[in-house]
């Protein structure tokens, strides 16, 4: 009886632990995502030194590979898909470190993440996220054109 009891017991622990929702599914199976972003700039006549670029505008796309051909970026947060307009699912700022962290409206969805400087007007970084881990992490150092 005493084996059959502790037969019993390690059955239901390993029936408990496997339901356990800590798993690591690795790349492309979650739900969710936090994306780091620091934005930072350099001035003229140095390409060393880095600034935080305080007030830069990111805008999340979801199912939008901005970087293909398809689409033109338009400044502000949109994207032109010939005569149609697309606009951000979702935007943040950068604080003065240079930095936002994001919690992405994620559903399983490829996206791509646009970087407007605040220093340099005009200027934007794209960058495609096709397969995601919970965290992902965008850097971008703009300097004047």
């Amino acid at each position: 009886m005493k084996k059959l009891l502790t037969l019993f017991m390690c059955l239901a622990l390993v029936g408990l632990y496997s339901c356990s929702d800590d798993e690591d599914n690795g790349g492309g199976t979650g739900d969710k995502l936090t994306l780091t972003v620091t934005s930072l700039y350099k001035e003229a006549g140095d390409n060393v030194t880095t600034y935080p670029d305080k007030g830069s505008k990111v805008y999340l796309f979801f199912d939008v590979n901005g970087t293909s051909n398809d689409y033109n970026y338009e400044v502000g947060g949109k994207y032109k898909k010939g005569e149609s307009k697309i606009n951000a699912d979702q935007s943040a700022t950068t604080g003065t470190d240079g930095k936002v962290k994001i919690n992405a409206e994620f559903k399983n969805k490829p996206l791509t993440v646009v970087v407007e400087s605040a220093k340099y007007p005009g200027q934007y970084y794209e960058k495609y996220i096709s397969d995601f881990f919970e965290s992902e992490f965008v850097d971008v150092a703009f300097s004047p054109q």
